[in-house]
């Protein structure tokens, strides 16, 4: 009779949602100048991580996340979709997460259901804290200054270039993107449009 290894335990991630895409965690909201906050929430009681950007300006978090439930760690906005989700499949990133999760408990405080760590837990936690905020961003953004600069180089965009022809540009730089697994962060037809109109009123100056 043949002896069955029990695999080791996993935290469940969103990493195969990531991987695909190239800047999952790069959020700019319109008047920002900067892009939100990204991190990896980890859910012991699930025994679930995820990465994600924060959807509140500031520093606000859930209530989940204030109160320890659930913990956050800090990771750069600019991680590609690769880097994210390698990381949270990584051997050593799930060990301390696993470490995190036997070592977290829930405890009435009198006010509120707050989270608690083991010593053990805690050293997991700093160690991961460590380990994730120490790794630098790969992704490739393309932002409407990145766009423009590139397209004032395009002997193709002129103050004659027609809508259609502001289209079939558009379409160019996309599939350049596309293929350098850039991220494009503005409606590029919208961005040579302006130039076009720049131009324009620079022929008439």
């Amino acid at each position: 009779m043949k002896t069955q290894l029990v695999k080791p335990e996993r935290i469940l991630t969103n990493a195969s949602r990531l991987r695909e895409h190239p800047a999952p965690l790069w959020h700019v909201y319109s008047g920002e100048l900067h892009p939100q906050d990204a991190f990896v929430e980890l859910d012991p009681a699930q025994r679930r991580a995820e990465a994600d950007w924060n959807a509140e300006v500031g520093s606000a978090v859930p209530m989940r996340v204030w109160h320890g439930r659930c913990l956050r760690y800090g990771v750069d906005p600019a991680l590609s979709g690769e880097q994210i989700a390698d990381l949270l499949d990584d051997d050593d990133v799930q060990a301390l997460m696993l470490r995190i999760c036997e070592g977290h408990s829930v405890e009435w405080d009198g006010s509120n259901e707050v989270g608690a760590l083991t010593a053990d837990a805690q050293e997991a936690f700093e160690a991961l804290d460590a380990l994730l905020r120490q790794v630098p961003g790969e992704a490739e953004i393309w932002d409407a200054d990145y766009i423009a600069e590139g397209a004032r180089l395009d002997p193709a965009l002129t103050a004659d270039s027609t809508d259609e022809d502001i289209q079939e540009i558009a379409r160019g730089i996309e599939a350049d993107a596309k293929d350098e697994h850039a991220y494009i962060t503005c409606d590029v037809a919208d961005v040579l449009a302006d130039l076009r109109a720049d131009m324009r009123r620079d022929a008439t100056d």
